[in-house]
């Protein structure tokens, strides 16, 4: 689950659950992360090329361009894996995480 304050910054938190469904579900780990831009999406990638999937916050700010945090999930934790920032909207940034 990935949740925003609302506006163009301010911070999202990442929580992660070992269930299914939210009422059977107990929290395992999670992040505050610091933003400035609005949601573009949340995909899993694998983009340290290691066989397991990241996830991946990709935002949008207000001048156009385009950053990407990918967390990676282990002992019992999410890590920053890897990120990227200032990309043209044009720019693929699962591409520019994984070079």
């Amino acid at each position: 689950m990935v949740v925003f304050e609302p506006g163009d910054a301010g911070s999202y938190d990442i929580r992660l659950y070992d269930g299914a469904l939210p009422k059977s579900s107990r929290y395992v780990c999670g992040l505050v992360v610091p933003r400035n831009g609005r949601l573009r999406g949340v995909v899993l990638a694998d983009v340290d090329h290691d066989g397991t999937k990241e996830i991946v916050v990709i935002l949008s700010s207000a001048d156009r361009k385009v950053s990407a945090n990918a967390f990676k999930y282990g002992n019992r934790k999410l890590l920053l894996a890897s990120s990227v920032s200032r990309l043209d909207k044009s720019d693929d940034p699962v591409r520019a995480l994984s070079r």
